[in-house]
């Protein structure tokens, strides 16, 4: 059964992938797949190693892509998963290894999802859906450079026609967007992804990474617009349905964004987004308790959930759990030392509750230096670092 889940860009894991060299890295700008409804072919960029060579799309062929992606597992289905694993005996068969690394992925045993892709990528160097996936766990670590470089050989398994499945190329082309999107380079991203939906306008997942990228430039209500086209088309799409929560959210309008994250979980009841989200609305109207809940509940479904454990250490810091607060941000810097949110947050908690602004002024530095570059947070603690720097102590209340 195929499968190729959705997955936000959290996570980090270590692992080596020594196999490139300088001289053979590709360049990002000629990776990218014109996808027509009657054709698929490669650019004719300046600097192409290859030339380029079309993979025609019947006119009665569609391309399945729903069947790539799955929602995460219940508690029960999670703990089935955990014991088949466990009880797994070893294996030398690539398609064996590379949906064991896929159910690895789903429990957040990301390590060892990389061994499973990595021993299937040396039995297997010509299967260009490990190489995938491969690319897809350096998104974890925000590492698009090295995302780039698998994209480039996966490129090249298609264009040498070792390779010619068209959701897998329509799946290329998405992963590509969102290693452009990782990368800040933002209007290649958008560009790519408005070109699946020229493929397919019910293509949820572009719908929801194109309407993100326009929330992380607080362009709302462009947002607003693409998230709404997509829902014309999809309206049960959990993602979509969370989106538009996120909109009300940032508008202000908590009660009527409840009401979107509730739609959302009704459609997906394991949707950690929703639960999040939920969870910040419920902090602002005060409802801690609840707000605890659903971000207990998110970090069940979701375990490698670096954003659960932020909004849970804010939830605990309201509640005046300075230590569980101090807990949960350190465990998000366990996920991913490349946390910018999770550096800050823990930064402004040392020095506003702990009275530790020296252990503060490293937290705030660190925030420039993580791979994960979040220019508001860059902002905000250069201005903590410049206040702790010129009056020697703690001057931001809360």
């Amino acid at each position: 059964m195929k499968c190729f889940y959705l997955f936000t860009l959290l996570i980090p894991i270590q692992f080596v992938s020594g196999c490139f060299t300088s001289s053979s890295e590709p360049n990002p700008k000629d990776l990218d797949i014109n996808m027509k409804r009657s054709a698929v072919k490669f650019d004719d960029a300046k600097g192409s190693a290859t030339s380029a060579k079309p993979i025609v799309l019947q006119h009665y062929e569609t391309i399945d892509w729903k069947s790539f992606f799955k929602p995460a597992p219940n508690s029960k289905q999670r703990s089935m998963l955990e014991q088949k694993l466990d009880s797994a005996p070893s294996s030398n068969d690539p398609q064996e290894l590379l949906e064991r690394g896929r159910k690895e992925v789903v429990v957040g045993r990301f390590a060892a999802a990389n061994a499973s892709f990595m021993h299937a990528r040396r039995l297997a160097p010509d299967r260009a859906d490990i190489l995938l996936e491969i690319a897809k766990l350096h998104l974890r670590k925000h590492e698009s450079d090295e995302s780039f470089r698998w994209l480039g050989v996966v490129r090249g398994l298609i264009e040498s026609n070792k390779s010619e499945s068209h959701e897998l190329v329509f799946l290329y082309k998405y992963v590509l967007a969102l290693t452009h999107l990782t990368a800040n380079d933002i209007k290649s991203g958008r560009k790519i992804l408005s070109d699946l939906l020229g493929v397919d306008k019910s293509f949820t997942p572009a719908y929801t990474s194109l309407a993100y990228s326009y929330l992380k430039d607080d362009k709302v209500k462009i947002a607003e617009f693409i998230v709404k086209q997509g829902l014309d088309r999809t309206s049960d799409s959990a993602s979509l349905q969370n989106l538009m929560g996120v909109v009300f959210q940032r508008q202000g309008d908590h009660d009527r964004a409840q009401k979107y994250f509730d739609r959302s979980l009704k459609i997906q009841p394991t949707f950690a987004p929703a639960l999040i989200n939920r969870a910040h609305s419920m902090i602002e109207l005060g409802e801690l308790e609840p707000a605890e809940m659903n971000l207990q509940k998110a970090i069940n479904y979701s375990p490698g959930s670096v954003n659960a454990y932020i909004a849970l250490a804010m939830c605990h810091k309201k509640m005046g759990r300075y230590q569980d607060a101090k807990a949960n941000l350190n465990r998000a810097i366990d996920l991913d030392p490349d946390s910018a949110a999770a550096r800050f947050h823990l930064g402004r908690l040392m020095m506003t509750k702990f009275n530790r602004p020296q252990a503060a002024l490293r937290l705030f530095y660190e925030v420039s230096q993580v791979r994960e570059k979040n220019e508001k947070i860059s902002e905000l603690a250069r201005v903590y670092i410049d206040d702790i720097n010129s009056k020697g102590g703690i001057t931001k209340t809360e």
